[in-house]
């Protein structure tokens, strides 16, 4: 399916992208620190140490060193895509645009299921396989029976009804009967085949439907784990964040250690990396969904 392939590269690409927007801004955030610490202690401020200062210069070149790194892996992605859509390499890179990944989700309703799977390539064919073999069935039983037809035995010598002959009509109408019967162990042999494979033809047709329903509630499973964890994902921010601009206010006020605010901006990072990852995969469980349902991504 290289249109599901694609939309997966593209979220990969918008996520990889949402990983490197935080990094940046992660890294803003220690150097502000650090700027701040260094200044305190070279003030000679009592509430900044020369090992805050070189805590605070540590955390600032950690979250430096994943900047590049993320950037190859953006860039990589992008290429990625060109290669699949044949395009010439840094024409994705050059209008890529940001667009954020969805933040709402819309599950379809499936009242009517078997409606919604018939939709599914591998069950239709299933289906149209399992309905050409009843019809394979239906004819070959029909061979059983001899196929008498009074005009046809009656125009078997000559062209008028002159020519009728009783013992023309009688010697064909014998045939007509006769062949069913000297071949009634082929044709017999010839229907119990037809309903073998008709047979396993409805237990293929069974099983791909089988599976079809398998694929859709595991899709929904998986997307309803994940809306729930991306709203825990987005109260874990903001409990983060609050967390974090009030530890900063105080430090900025000489109320808070170093450490503190060091730790309240980790947990802060942690918590949009967890929300990136997630809003990620529930993307990716979009897809899977649509696919199961019997997306047209072919």
């Amino acid at each position: 399916m290289e249109i599901a392939r694609l939309v997966r590269n593209w979220v990969a690409a918008v996520s990889l992208s949402d990983q490197l927007a935080l990094a940046r801004d992660t890294a803003r955030i220690f150097e502000t620190t650090y700027s701040l610490t260094d200044e305190r202690y070279r003030a000679g401020s009592q509430s900044a140490s020369a090992s805050d200062v070189l805590i605070a210069r540590q955390n600032l070149e950690f979250a430096l060193i994943d900047i590049p790194e993320l950037e190859r892996q953006l860039a990589s992605q992008l290429l990625v895509i060109d290669e699949q859509l044949a395009r010439l390499p840094g024409t994705t890179a050059a209008e890529f645009k940001y667009q954020s990944l969805p933040s709402t989700i819309n599950v379809p309703a499936l009242d009517r299921p078997v409606e919604v799977l018939a939709t599914r390539p591998d069950v239709a064919a299933a289906e149209l396989r399992y309905r050409a073999a009843l019809q394979d069935v239906g004819a070959s039983r029909a061979n059983l029976y001899p196929a008498l037809s009074l005009s046809a035995a009656i125009s078997v010598r000559g062209e008028s009804t002159s020519d009728f002959s009783l013992d023309d009509y009688i010697a064909s109408l014998t045939s007509a009967i006769a062949g069913p019967i000297f071949q009634g162990g082929r044709l017999r042999s010839q229907v119990r085949l037809e309903e073998a494979e008709a047979e396993e033809l409805a237990t293929a047709f069974a099983r791909t439907t089988h599976s079809a329903v398998i694929d859709v509630e595991t899709a929904l499973v998986s997307l309803e784990g994940l809306t729930r964890q991306l709203d825990r994902s987005r109260a874990a921010v903001l409990t983060a964040r609050q967390s974090n601009d009030l530890v900063e206010f105080r430090y900025r006020q000489g109320l808070s250690s170093l450490l503190s605010v060091l730790e309240t901006q980790r947990s802060l990072n942690t918590a949009r990396q967890s929300l990136i990852l997630t809003e990620q995969s529930l993307a990716n469980a979009q897809i899977d969904l649509f696919i199961s349902l019997g997306g047209d991504w072919t």
